[in-house]
């Protein structure tokens, strides 16, 4: 069994592998108590082979992580190239190691034009050729920091804590909370809108693939002609090809093909 952690800003994502399928996730939010956390680990510790890590948190909270698994992991970095991946960056490390991730997984599944969507404490763009060459990428405020910003950053306007716009028309709002969610899904959906007309202009073709991840799709509500894949797992799928290269496991062409066949 493999066991991958996918460490985010605001919660950590664990998901376990084994003769290439999942079989189990788990998430746990930092500001929770992490006693069922310790509880499910301990259950499959003696099962786990390897241990693999992705973590874009700060590093008090990678500590905390590593003190509770209370087993060796292995943290992806990025790198300037990776399971045929090249990386755009100048200075490859200072790619989020979860984008890169998601790139590599994206790459082995597809290998055509791809845009990458990422919606998370940030949403991200990323752009990659069917040769595997990064060509850069968008980062913008994804919908908790927007709503964030405008709880502290203003004196009357009062959000709430969730945004209730995904099927709703984007009529003007009479009320400030619903006028904010609105707001924030309009600002999510018109920059994924912007980044799948760019996409045209870097591959040249109209014929290309959107991968995106997130907690709901910003993306089915647009019209486009891209092929198009929601997956929950990129980065933890991410995490097993880098660890394929760095020779921590060995994955058959049966366990890839099961996980990475998503044209079928």
């Amino acid at each position: 069994m493999i066991l991958c952690l996918d460490a985010g800003n605001s919660s950590l994502k664990l998901v376990t592998y084994a003769d290439g399928s999942v079989l189990e996730r788990q998430q746990w939010h930092y500001s929770a108590d992490s006693s069922a956390l310790q509880n499910w680990l301990q259950t499959i510790v003696a099962k786990v082979q390897v241990i693999l890590g992705s973590c874009v948190a700060n590093a008090d909270t990678q500590a905390f992580i590593e003190a509770i698994v209370n087993e060796p992991i292995h943290w992806a970095t990025s790198t300037s190239e990776c399971s045929g991946v090249v990386n755009a960056y100048a200075q490859p490390e200072n790619l989020g190691v979860d984008r890169w991730l998601t790139l590599l997984a994206s790459h082995c599944a597809l290998q055509q034009p791809t845009l990458t969507i990422d919606h998370g404490t940030a949403l991200t763009f990323d752009w990659l050729t069917a040769a595997g060459q990064h060509l850069g990428g968008w980062i913008t405020p994804g919908e908790r920091l927007m709503r964030n910003s405008l709880n502290t950053a203003t004196s009357r306007v009062r959000t709430g804590l969730e945004n209730n716009a995904e099927n709703a028309t984007l009529a003007p709002a009479v009320n400030t909370q619903a006028g904010v969610s609105l707001g924030i899904y309009a600002a999510l959906t018109g920059a994924v809108r912007q980044a799948i007309n760019t996409s045209e202009q870097c591959f040249g073709t109209r014929r290309f693939a959107i991968v995106e991840t997130g907690p709901t799709s910003l993306c089915q509500p647009l019209s486009y002609d891209a092929d198009y894949y929601y997956k929950k797992d990129l980065v933890t799928l991410g995490l097993l090809l880098w660890g394929q290269s760095q020779d921590l496991l060995d994955l058959t062409d049966i366990e890839i093909s099961r996980l990475f066949n998503w044209k079928e």
